[in-house]
């Protein structure tokens, strides 16, 4: 083990994945370490108190101010004498180099540099672009109104001070064209980045066409916009190295039934596009085949489509325009992954969302869903992990089950769970724990399955499967179920690996339904199993 400790590089991966405290604490029991525990904890920065604390403190004054939260007061850093060159050639010389991501955490009650501060530092650095972090790679851009408006108007102004020529991500989590200082100044700090891999708006991240539509992007490599428009589409099509593109709540774009104009539009577009992600708030899933339209043919890998919308859900014949588009995009011998979730997600993403796509319903048990037909997907034949959450339901049957066995052998993770709790209260599931046996033993890869099927046909003696399931996670939905005591002996004999059962219900109803306070039973009853093996 000393001998270990003697090589930088294990010293240097012992680091990165120790806390700050710790890494720091690595650092000061040898002088060997000092170097990569520094590292490892200059690395991700999200706050002025690092620099704050390199200065001498008889620079700096601190004044409290309200916050514009009620009841939250703000410390503003200010300055008490003038800041020289020499007051930051510690930092410059042993952290600055050091620092690879920079974003502030900004919240009420917060430290803060004043303006007048972050001016000094501006002079002091002579104006010099990325001064105060020269190796950066990964910039979030900030301009939060948390912190006051005529504060936050200002701020951006100074992210100059980290905007170094090496950055290849930037996140941005506002609206750009809210200030038009801020705008400029995007536009400005785009410039000096010509080589920048990564541009991702977060959710109320918004970038002006007009700024974006002005730049070659010639090696950006990832894009995630918010509300893009048609223009926005027509220019990333234009983007050489462009690999994944995401498009969230994007401005429905038309279908096109010129298809000679079309097919010349789409000859040359995105030549190294590989990934999609489409998501909108406020329309239905299907509303994404005019963005789709204007994918090269056979290029995807991975393809992820989702509607949060839950007013309306598609006909299954608008479903399979949909699926008809897919299959054109999709590269059939080459495609790993694909979700097409319309409405919110059921299964385990239910319960982060609080609830499903039919919560607004008076008695989601008497909405009828039409299931829809997959067929048209089964010529992607390299599947890996496919996530098929609509209203209805794939209501999976056991040629369905056997089909998808037979297409898609490589299977890690299959979801066929209605997008709504009770998709089809008045059908109960068309397979049964045979079909589920046999799911498993055909697809030995599978280690997530979520699959609603009929359980109440277990006796308590099935046999033991010929080869043990590497099944991990097994999601059931409200699958109909008699005896708890018999399927949590059915679930532990053919999934001896399995980790997590899950149990599928409203968070916000305060009772479960029958089948899910007996599906709780054996949750507590496969758990005690578990737990005796391990």
């Amino acid at each position: 083990m000393e001998q270990c400790m003697q090589i930088s590089e294990i010293v240097a991966l012992i680091c990165s994945v120790a806390t700050k405290g710790s890494a720091l604490s690595i650092g000061l029991t040898s002088r060997q370490f000092l170097e990569p525990a520094l590292d490892s904890v200059w690395q991700t920065i999200d706050s002025f108190e690092p620099l704050i604390k390199c200065l001498p403190t008889d620079i700096w004054a601190r004044r409290m101010v309200p916050s514009p939260n009620p009841g939250i007061t703000n410390t503003i850093v200010t300055l008490r004498r003038e800041l020289r060159p020499d007051d930051l050639r510690r930092y410059l010389t042993f952290y600055a180099p050091r620092i690879r991501s920079f974003g502030l955490k900004i919240f009420a009650g917060m430290h803060i540099l004043s303006i007048e501060s972050l001016l000094a530092l501006q002079v002091a650095t002579d104006y010099q672009l990325g001064a105060l972090a020269p190796r950066l790679k990964k910039l979030a851009w900030c301009a939060d109104d948390v912190l006051g408006r005529d504060f936050s108007s200002q701020l951006p102004a100074f992210m100059s001070l980290f905007l170094s020529s090496e950055i290849s991500w930037i996140k941005f989590d506002s609206d750009i064209g809210h200030y038009p200082l801020d705008a400029a100044l995007m536009r400005r700090a785009f410039k000096h980045l010509p080589h920048l891999k990564a541009l991702t708006g977060t959710e109320f991240g918004r970038l002006p066409t007009s700024i974006f539509t002005s730049f070659s992007w010639s090696h950006l490599e990832r894009l995630s916009l918010h509300e893009m428009s048609e223009d926005d589409l027509r220019h990333a099509m234009t983007l050489p190295s462009l690999r994944k593109l995401a498009a969230i709540n994007s401005r429905t774009i038309p279908v096109s039934d010129r298809s000679k104009a079309l097919a010349r539009r789409i000859s040359t577009a995105f030549p190294s596009l590989r990934e999609v992600v489409f998501v909108t708030f406020h329309d239905d899933i299907t509303s994404l085949i005019g963005i789709m339209q204007n994918l090269p043919a056979s290029s995807l890998i991975e393809c992820l489509i989702s509607s949060g919308a839950s007013a309306s859900h598609p006909p299954v014949s608008e479903c399979k325009a949909l699926f008809q588009a897919i299959r054109d995009k999709c590269s059939p011998l080459a495609m790993k992954k694909l979700r097409l979730i319309d409405g919110l997600p059921c299964g385990r993403d239910a319960l982060r969302h609080g609830g499903t796509s039919d919560s607004n319903d008076n008695n989601p048990r008497t909405t009828q869903h039409e299931a829809v037909d997959i067929s048209l997907l089964y010529s992607l034949k390299r599947l890996e992990n496919v996530k098929l959450g609509f209203p209805g339901g794939v209501l999976p049957n056991p040629d369905v089950l056997s089909r998808i066995a037979v297409h898609w052998p490589n299977l890690r993770e299959l979801d066929i769970l209605s997008t709504c709790f009770h998709a089809n209260p008045l059908t109960p599931p068309c397979v049964d724990h045979n079909h589920v046996t046999a799911l498993l033993q055909a697809l030995p890869s599978l280690r997530t399955l979520c699959l609603q099927f009929d359980s109440t046909g277990l006796v308590g003696d099935e046999p033991v499967p010929k080869s043990a399931s590497k099944l991990q996670v097994f999601i059931v939905g409200d699958s109909p179920i008699t005896s708890p005591s018999k399927v949590a002996r059915f679930i532990t004999t053919q999934c001896p690996l399995l980790q997590k059962l899950d149990i599928l219900q409203y968070k916000t109803t305060p009772l479960l339904t029958p089948f899910g306070e007996r599906w709780q039973v054996v949750s507590a009853l496969w758990g005690k199993e578990k737990a005796s093996r391990d």
